[in-house]
C-alpha cells in the first residue's frame, strides 16, 4: 500500500537511452509524432517525413542458410517509400559504421522485386543514437565513381555537417547512414553529429 501510494505522486518517466525505453516511447504507433519530429530535426532536409505509413518487420530475413541475422530497434517507412531504421546503442563497438552499412544494405536490397528496375529504389536511412561519446575515429564515403572508400573524421560540438540540423545535447551523437540515387555519387554517405 506504501508503495503504492508513493507511486502515485511520481510522473511515469523511461530512459530513452535504455533499448528497452527507446522501443517503449519510439517504436509505439502512437507516439509517431514524437518519431517524425526527432528525425526531423536530425536528418537532412531532403529526408524530411511528413508521415509514417508503416512500422516494418524489425528482422531482416537471411538470404543464405548461415547468414548473419539481424534485429533492428525500429523500421518504418514514410509515405514515399523511404525506410527509415532507427537504433539506440549503449555500449560502444568499434565497427559501427560497418554495422550501419550492413543493416542498410540489407533492407536496401529488399527494395526490388524480381522483374523491377533499379531506378526504383528508394533510400535507405539509418539513425542511431550512441549512449556513449564516440572517439574520433572514421567513417567512410564509397564513390561510384571510383568503386573505392574513403575514410574521414569530422567531430564538431553542437554543430552537424552542412547537411543537418543542431543537436544541442552534448551527450549524444548521432550517425546517419543515406543509400538511394539522390546522394551525387555516393551509394552510402554518413554524418557524425555530435
Amino acid at each position: 500500500m506504501y508503495f503504492n501510494e508513493k507511486r502515485q505522486g511520481l510522473a511515469p518517466f523511461v530512459n530513452l537511452r535504455s533499448d528497452v525505453g527507446f522501443k517503449a516511447v519510439f517504436a509505439d504507433k502512437n507516439n509517431k509524432d514524437i518519431l517524425i519530429g526527432v528525425l526531423n530535426m536530425i536528418l537532412p532536409s531532403e529526408a524530411r517525413i511528413d508521415d509514417i505509413t508503416e512500422y516494418s518487420d524489425r528482422e531482416q530475413r537471411r538470404d543464405v542458410p548461415y547468414g548473419k541475422k539481424t534485429v533492428l530497434d525500429l523500421v518504418c517507412r514514410d509515405k514515399s517509400g523511404r525506410t527509415f531504421v532507427v537504433e539506440m546503442q549503449a555500449a560502444e563497438e568499434d565497427n559501427f559504421f560497418e554495422r550501419c552499412v550492413y543493416y542498410a544494405s540489407g533492407l536496401y536490397h529488399l527494395e526490388l522485386s524480381d522483374g523491377e528496375r533499379y531506378k526504383g529504389l528508394r533510400p535507405v536511412y539509418v539513425v542511431s543514437f550512441l549512449n556513449y561519446r564516440r572517439r574520433c575515429s572514421t567513417w567512410s564515403v564509397w564513390t561510384r565513381t571510383t568503386g573505392r572508400s574513403s575514410s574521414r573524421c569530422r567531430q564538431r560540438k553542437r554543430t552537424t555537417s552542412s547537411k543537418g540540423a543542431s543537436i544541442t545535447h552534448q551527450d549524444s551523437i548521432t550517425w546517419s547512414c543515406r543509400t538511394g540515387n539522390g546522394t551525387r555519387g555516393c551509394v552510402l554517405s554518413m554524418w557524425c553529429r555530435s
